[in-house]
């Protein structure tokens, strides 16, 4: 059975009751507790009892406030009209959305109150849940003055309704901004191109108005003497991983990113691929030129935009990238097992995620097979992988990937289809006529199991040995199963008599019909570490059976979070 909560720390006790009696603790002190250079310029800020906390303390009084504030839930349906869900959302509420389950929840924290938690000891601030543009003003004018040198995280993501760019200049130490789908314009990064010197994470994604003249203004040194009135900018090199999805910056501005930051490790553009292939196709064609390398050390959910796939692209890519440690790639039509193979050349590589293209048309597919390109690339790379994600792919032998990749730490299956038990040619048929008959290895680092299919259907269902084998690993924390026929009662029991889920912490269900209240019933009896359960689209377990574990684990006092798509 799940583990009984253990007694809190006095520590946590004491930032939970502060923030239970949050109203208390924020009355303020009459008197004027910091000096001002311009009173006229200045409002009079109060003392208040947050004001001489250090930072680890404030943070754990914040983290308590979110977690046990007043608190709301409400579910919608797809029909629900968006003025409905608008009006719900009142201005000054944390908002959180699990777009999983379509569930909103929102803990309540009043203006008066978020002010009191900036401190000049705040090093991270968090306005992406917060609606009214004048309370936004009000919180960013209180870190500008009591904390300007301080602040090192700055999250103003979804302030799509109010000038943020204002106040940029002020944070001059900043590490890590979040302007995503806000008003962000060109102008924006101009601001933090002359302010901004140590920022080392940049997010502008969903942007509509950052164009190339931003990117020029971020990191390209220049004397600007019309928007930012005679000031130098483009000082800003010092980013590391930068986000220009879903913006209007061209190949001309991925261009200049990644010539003019020298430590930029991870840019998230859908020209990212084509504009290294061209620099490298420069190359080529003019022997004059230096081959030039980057720092990157991550590409991220790429895919070539070209049609058709000119194969050979990708490996002249990879030679100017040599200290890739993580690819995330969507292959296309073309691409050939000689391309993946290019990837055996990355000795630093440690994670790894590939999707195949998913088309029953032989046609559309890429060029890639499982065992001329995949697994022998696992055979010369697996065992420095920590990271694997597969999708899409036809005729995928677990044990096989167990044997390359010992060491890893997370393996995610997405939508493979017809899962085989031996192939790389027959185990190089059958190890050379001596039957190979060799017990699969155990996956014994492996902390993360995700298994998950678009469809229900016997296609894309892993062999019930090969499930065995991936949960039998003594370190597993984590189990996901997406549209899996293979989890049923008798399947839970016999993974719950083999212990295999000893050390497991969560567990997430979503669209197994097969399950019901008996197989979720047999981990609630077994010795286990279990903490979080997550149940969604399960036929046999209605809400009804869900409260039911509920008021069991509130009764017993497990330490045990049963989460449903149930309000």
């Amino acid at each position: 059975m799940p583990q009984v909560k253990e007694v809190k720390s006095l520590f946590k006790l004491s930032a939970m009751y502060v923030a239970k009696n949050i109203h208390y603790w924020c009355n303020p002190v009459e008197k004027e507790s910091y000096p001002v250079a311009d009173p006229e310029c200045r409002p009079k800020y109060r003392y208040n009892s947050f004001d001489n906390l250090p930072f680890v303390v404030l943070e754990e009084v914040i983290k308590a406030l979110k977690k046990n504030g007043t608190k709301q839930l409400k579910a919608f349906s797809k029909d629900t009209p968006d003025r409905e869900i608008k009006d719900w959302l009142v201005n000054g509420n944390y908002v959180f959305f699990d777009n999983f389950f379509k569930v909103y929840s929102r803990v309540q924290v009043k203006e008066d109150i978020f002010k009191n938690l900036i401190t000049q000891h705040l090093q991270e601030l968090d306005l992406s849940q917060t609606r009214c543009p004048a309370e936004i003003y009000n919180l960013l004018d209180v870190a500008a003055f009591k904390c300007p040198t301080i602040l090192k995280n700055l999250n103003l993501k979804n302030t799509n309704n109010f000038n943020c760019g204002i106040f940029l200049a002020k944070f001059k130490h900043l590490q890590i901004l979040n302007i995503s789908h806000s008003a962000a314009e060109d102008i924006w990064l101009q601001i933090i191109g002359s302010s901004c010197k140590h920022l080392r994470e940049l997010d502008v994604s969903y942007c509509r108005r950052v164009t190339d003249h931003g990117i020029q203004g971020l990191c390209v040194s220049y004397f600007d003497n019309q928007c930012r009135k005679n000031e130098i900018v483009g000082l800003c090199k010092s980013i590391e991983k930068l986000n220009l999805i879903e913006t209007r910056v061209t190949d001309k501005g991925v261009q200049m990113a990644l010539q003019y930051l020298p430590s930029l490790k991870s840019i998230s553009h859908c020209a990212v691929m084509q504009v290294l292939a061209d620099v490298a196709q420069r190359t080529l064609d003019d022997k004059t030129l230096n081959i030039p390398t980057y720092s990157l050390s991550e590409f991220t959910t790429f895919r070539f935009r070209t049609d058709p796939y000119t194969s050979g692209s990708f490996g002249s890519i990879l030679n100017l990238c040599p200290l890739i440690v993580k690819i995330d790639l969507e292959v296309v039509k073309g691409f050939t097992n000689n391309d993946l193979l290019s990837l055996r050349f990355l000795k630093r590589l440690r994670e790894l995620k590939l999707r195949d293209i998913l088309t029953d048309e032989e046609s559309e597919r890429s060029q890639i097979t499982v065992d001329g390109g995949l697994f022998p690339l696992l055979k010369d790379i697996g065992s420095s992988l920590v990271i694997l994600g597969l999708a899409c792919f036809i005729g995928l032998n677990v044990s096989l990937i167990a044997e390359f990749c010992p060491n890893l730490r997370s393996l995610t299956l997405t939508s493979n289809r017809f899962y085989t038990t031996v192939s790389l040619v027959e185990k190089i048929v059958l190890s050379n006529q001596k039957l190979w008959k060799i017990k699969p290895p155990i996956l014994r680092h492996l902390i993360e199991f995700r298994f998950k299919s678009f469809v229900f259907n016997n296609y894309c269902h892993l062999l019930p040995e090969s499930m065995m084998l991936l949960l039998s690993s003594p370190s597993l924390r984590s189990v996901t199963f997406t549209s899996c026929g293979l989890i049923t009662d008798e399947f839970f029991s016999d993974v719950a008599n083999l212990n295999h889920f000893k050390n497991l912490k969560e567990l997430e269900l979503c669209r197994c019909p097969m399950i019901t209240e008996c197989g979720l019933g047999k981990l609630m009896k077994h010795s286990n570490n279990l903490e979080k359960v997550r149940v969604a689209g399960c036929d046999q377990l209605g809400k009804k059976i869900v409260e039911n574990f509920k008021i069991q684990a509130l009764q017993k006092n497990w330490k045990l979070s049963i989460v449903d798509s149930y309000r």
